[in-house]
């Protein structure tokens, strides 16, 4: 699984992203791995982290976010997020409007900066993940990647 080609939500709606970001999947028996780069240009030393706060202030961070929705219904997610020096935020959705914050899954992240970006690399064990099996005992779910700048 791999993904670029991120698209703007704010301030311009579709247009390309200004920032190259590109992410890679992978999985095994006990997890889902996602890995982020996201290019800075050549503005490495503006990468905004204004604290470490576990569960951050999302709008003030330079962050990716893996958004799961395990039951396939494009209404409720988990959401594992992380800024550019490793602080977790995690939160479950439902219907789009509600958010639980209080919420903390079981998962890890390690980033790693460099002159042209970052990097964001995810382990989320499946236990942590709710979904459901389909009769043929395969897994169909949706997943999304955010990225703030």
């Amino acid at each position: 699984m791999g993904s670029g080609g991120f698209v703007q939500l704010e301030p311009q709606q579709g247009k390309p992203s200004r920032y190259k970001t590109v992410v890679k999947g992978m999985y095994n028996k006990k997890n889902l791995y996602i890995g982020f780069f996201c290019f800075s240009g050549n503005e490495p030393e503006k990468i905004r982290v204004p604290d470490l706060k576990r569960d951050f202030a999302y709008k003030q961070h330079d962050m990716v976010a893996v958004c799961f929705d395990g039951f396939n219904d494009k209404r409720n997610s988990m959401t594992f997020a992380c800024n550019a020096y490793g602080a977790q935020k995690d939160y479950l959705a439902y219907d789009d409007v509600f958010f639980d914050s209080d919420w903390n899954g079981l998962w890890k992240v390690r980033t790693t900066q460099t002159d042209s970006g970052w990097y964001a690399e995810f382990e989320i064990p499946w236990k942590t993940l709710r979904y459901d099996e389909t009769t043929n005992g395969e897994y169909k779910f949706n997943i999304n990647f955010l990225r703030v700048k």
